[in-house]
């Protein structure tokens, strides 16, 4: 496991942050993976990190700050970590977020305490998180397992056996598990860049989602752009902001999708799950929601502002994907995004328009990005997926057929 360990670090390192020699790194880790920091801590030093700066993330300290704080303490996001990480981003820092808590953590939590804690921590971060959204800073999400975790990916385990068999499909989603992972990952990225050029070169006027669960009429704006594996910032430094990672992505026409679209797959948003909701869009904005679990989340987090009920992302993904061919549901969005074809509620990627990431929020509004302080991806993959593209001249191209790429 150790090696593994460090295999995973090295991975994590060169190729989803492409760390460089002199750069600064923010490291928030859970304390129940604290192994697994140290080795990154490690590596990163190794590869010639300035300083290395760990949060730990303590799943039963949020729950009892969740539990048992004062109301207004949810509205106030600590000025001290805001500045700290908004001055980081602006001094072209480096962030890695290991993921992995309990998918119940917040289970009964009250939504509004939940609701009013994301807004604030997207009000105090705004200058952190436009740097990552316009290429500013690099950042890489990876996930770890912890025992609330396994468990629930893996109910018919218990213990160290459902840690185990965990870190055994994370181990092999990611790559690690092969003799090169990093030219193993070279191979999938250029895969995806296939993809995802064709896309923006057949630069489709509208997108036709149908399936049992989905009848979607999408607008895409002009010149939008489809993006997939990694990204470039603005030091020309290519990085992939995810691992795993197996989509292509860009933005629909804020006003321009239409129809209804039911989950897939279960939504945890800040440890509390939805699931089995429907979404019903009229030029662009939900106007009616329903779920079979967690209909008062669902509604806190529409309600986050104006540009939380529409959709800011559209990514598709093969029902072939390594992580959808485990059979599981992971209950983990990092995880799930990247097993299933996926819309986005909330603020779009400027990244995803030509030119976008030097134009401001009311230039971006004009040309079709959606605005929001949050950005949360559900999923609507499925073996049923057909998804067509219509072009400037009327003409239709098949882009998925039966969850699969045409």
């Amino acid at each position: 496991m150790e090696k593994q360990f460090m295999q995973y670090a090295k991975l994590t390192l060169a190729v989803g942050l492409n760390l460089q020699k002199d750069q600064e790194l923010f490291i928030t880790c859970p304390i129940n993976n604290a192994d697994l920091g140290r080795a990154l801590v490690k590596e990163a030093y190794a590869m010639g990190a300035k300083e290395v700066v760990m949060f730990w993330d303590d799943d039963l300290v949020t729950r009892q700050k969740y539990e048992h704080a004062a109301f207004e303490v949810f509205g106030n996001y600590p000025q001290w970590k805001a500045d700290a990480m908004n001055g980081a981003a602006e001094r072209g820092a480096a962030f890695l977020r290991i993921v992995g808590g309990n998918p119940d953590l917040l289970k009964g939590i009250d939504p509004t305490r939940m609701s009013t804690a994301n807004k604030s921590a997207a009000k105090a971060l705004a200058s952190y998180r436009k740097e990552q959204q316009t290429g500013g800073s690099r950042w890489c999400i990876i996930a770890a397992p912890s025992l609330e975790w396994a468990e629930k990916v893996y109910p018919e385990l218990e213990g160290q056996a459902a840690i185990d068999a965990l870190w055994t499909d994370i181990f092999k989603i990611v790559r690690t598990d092969q003799a090169d992972p990093v030219a193993a990952w070279q191979a999938h990225i250029d895969q995806i860049r296939e993809k995802h050029q064709w896309l923006t070169d057949m630069q489709p006027e509208k997108l036709i989602f149908k399936s049992d669960t989905c009848d979607l009429t999408m607008d895409m704006p002009k010149d939008h752009l489809w993006i997939g594996g990694g990204i470039t910032d603005k030091q020309d430094i290519y990085y992939v902001p995810n691992l795993p990672t197996e989509e292509c992505f860009s933005l629909p026409h804020r006003n321009g999708v239409n129809g209804t679209v039911t989950s897939t797959k279960p939504l945890n948003w800040g440890g509390a799950l939805i699931e089995d909701f429907t979404l019903t869009l009229k030029d662009g904005k939900i106007v009616a929601h329903e779920a079979r679990v967690g209909e008062e989340v669902l509604t806190k987090l529409l309600d986050t502002d104006e540009g939380a009920r529409y959709i800011g992302e559209v990514a598709l993904v093969p029902e072939s994907s390594p992580i959808n061919q485990t059979n599981r549901v992971f209950y983990n969005t990092l995880y799930d995004e990247n097993a299933s074809s996926h819309l986005a509620i909330g603020t779009a990627y400027p990244m995803c328009l030509k030119g976008g990431t030097k134009l401001e929020k009311e230039a971006l509004l004009e040309r079709g990005a959606n605005h929001s302080l949050t950005h949360v991806d559900f999923m609507i993959g499925s073996d049923s997926l057909n998804v067509d593209a219509v072009l400037a001249d009327g003409t239709t191209v098949p882009v998925f057929r039966k969850g699969e790429w045409a």
